[in-house]
């Protein structure tokens, strides 16, 4: 498996497996074309605070991931958040999710940052997988305003 930087060239394949994803049991949001090219676009800037990863395997894009990166005082860390993480549907049950938190602890050391996800509470797989790899609920509820 190889985990790698969204290119140019990956805006199509992007698009499509975002709006699989926002259509799926992991989003309780529908998303549009046009916040998914948005996200494209800062990716592409290279900001400081997002980073898109394209999961490939054989050659084949296989999954994406996007991160964010804040800093959280009371973590006294950085914080990534695991913003999405999708394996297309025929991919899934091969460790590729497990896989990519592999590569990502290994690539970012629990003594400098810390992980966050955000789970649909009814998607039962999910918070099964992240439990096993040792998430657990925060003491917190989000808010959000946009």
């Amino acid at each position: 498996m190889i985990i790698r930087d969204f290119e140019e060239r990956d805006k199509r394949e992007y698009i499509e497996m975002s709006t699989a994803f926002y259509h799926s049991d992991a989003s309780m949001e529908d998303g549009s074309e046009e916040q998914f090219v948005t996200t494209f676009v800062q990716v592409m800037k290279k900001s400081p605070y997002v980073r898109g990863l394209m999961i490939e395997h054989n050659h084949y894009i296989i999954g994406y991931a996007l991160l964010g990166f804040f800093w959280c005082n009371g973590n006294e860390s950085i914080t990534i958040l695991i913003d999405e993480l999708y394996i297309k549907e025929e991919y899934r049950g091969n460790q590729y999710g497990r896989e990519f938190f592999y590569w990502l602890e290994s690539n970012y050391h629990l003594d400098d940052y810390t992980f966050t996800l955000e789970v649909n509470p009814r998607n039962e797989k999910a918070l099964s997988f992240y439990k096993k790899l040792g998430y657990k609920k925060s003491k917190y509820i989000v808010m959000e305003k946009y």
